[in-house]
């Protein structure tokens, strides 16, 4: 575990203040992903419900009018029967009403495996999210450094700015050479095009973040460096993890759907109907009916493909979990290699500070010392030069630090609360 401690930004006023929290918080809002949880978890409900209506009572109307070649007849050799034959034409309207009694857990597995489904659609969406949220943490953290490094290139300037007025005033009582002053001109008009492609950078930086958070982005936003965290190596939530998750349930519930198929089925069933002929086919007219039973069936054939099925399942099972422990790999390496980052970092600040503090004293001294003609302007040049970017590599490897801390935390899910 890495402990590291808070630290504060002081922002002027009159800018728009953006922190990354803040900013997360407006990428799953703003993300189209975000609300499809709500759309299929309404639309779980609806598909439950539509299976749960099989246990009710099932309604069937039918109808037909025929003409049929022939009919069943009594030989006419017994006409004092005065049996009329049939008519070829027919007629028949009936109703059926059946309850299921037993379906072999038929109904009970559907429902499962379309609520896994469900659950299935909304980890891939949060899968989406968490990569989104990953980008946006690297997207905040560029914009960061770019704006941290133009307040050091800001310093710079100005220390080059006053050397400028030194050395002008040497040249205006004779004791320097004009090219000394345009040498420093010559910095100051470097660094205000570096300047400006920072800005030129921060500003496509901050158009890709503004779409993806729908946040407007505008020039003089402040953007807050984040606190430091604590952060373990444990993984609380992923959702990767969870699909797999939810993927081995589906081919459970898939094994166990195949099984209810090779049980029988019961229903208790009433057909009524009227047609011409009834149930009495001796009888050539109209006449009510009804049947009233018991029905089974049994779907010997699914015997056929249950030890198929059975191998299968175990298969995509031994798929499903070398692909999980794959994941499990870059998980882990992920998480050493963000830890080992830390740790590097947190070694080269202590270093920076130091190296900061030596270039910060050789400056004053050259700065002394070309204010009294002792060393040319070139040479001071390169003592600012060498702080600045002291300064900038301390502003590095600090903002880098917290980035994989940000990371870190990301990737084991303990920015998401219990």
């Amino acid at each position: 575990m890495v402990i590291v401690c808070l630290s504060s930004v002081l922002l002027s006023r009159g800018q728009d203040q953006v922190t990354l929290t803040r900013v997360l918080e407006a990428t799953r809002s703003n993300h189209p992903l975000g609300k499809i949880s709500g759309y299929t978890n309404s639309q779980n409900e609806y598909v439950q419900k539509n299976i749960r209506s099989q246990n009710l009572p099932q309604i069937v109307l039918s109808g037909q009018a025929t003409y049929q070649s022939d009919v069943t007849q009594i030989g006419t050799d017994v006409p004092v029967l005065g049996i009329e034959p049939l008519s070829l034409d027919q007629y028949q309207a009936k109703g059926e009403i059946s309850q299921v009694i037993y379906d072999g857990g038929v109904t009970k597995a559907r429902a499962s495996m379309e609520g896994t489904r469900i659950e299935i659609e909304n980890s891939e969406a949060d899968i989406e999210l968490d990569q989104t949220r990953k980008k946006v943490i690297e997207l905040y953290f560029q914009i960061l450094e770019i704006q941290e490094q133009t307040k050091i290139l800001a310093l710079k300037e100005s220390l080059l700015q006053q050397n400028l007025e030194v050395v002008q005033n040497s040249i205006d009582l004779g004791s320097a050479l004009p090219v000394e002053g345009q040498q420093l001109q010559v910095s100051l008009l470097q660094l205000q095009q570096q300047k400006s492609g920072l800005i030129t950078q921060r500003e496509a930086m901050q158009e890709v973040l503004e779409i993806l958070t729908g946040m407007p982005q505008e020039n003089n936003t402040e953007y807050v460096i984040p606190e430091e965290i604590q952060v373990s190596g444990n993984v609380v939530y992923d959702a990767r993890s969870d699909w797999f998750l939810y993927q081995s349930e589906a081919l459970d519930q898939s094994l166990a759907n195949s099984e209810s198929t090779t049980r029988p089925r019961l229903d208790a069933f009433l057909q009524g109907g009227y047609g011409k002929p009834g149930l009495n086919f001796l009888k050539n007219e109209f006449d009510w009916f009804y049947i009233a039973g018991i029905r089974a069936r049994w779907d010997i054939s699914a015997f056929y493909r249950k030890g198929s099925n059975n191998e299968l399942n175990s298969l995509q099972k031994l798929k499903l979990d070398a692909r999980k422990s794959h994941y499990d790999q870059q998980i882990q390496s992920s998480i050493v290699e963000y830890q080992s980052r830390v740790e590097q970092y947190t070694v080269a600040l202590e270093q920076d500070r130091e190296i900061i503090t030596l270039h910060e004293e050789i400056r004053n001294i050259a700065e002394a010392s070309f204010a009294n003609g002792v060393i040319r302007s070139d040479e001071l040049l390169e003592k600012i030069n060498l702080e600045s970017q002291a300064r900038i590599t301390r502003l590095i490897h600090d903002l880098t630090r917290r980035k994989n801390l940000y990371l870190w935390q990301h990737v084991t899910g303990q920015y998401k609360p219990n």
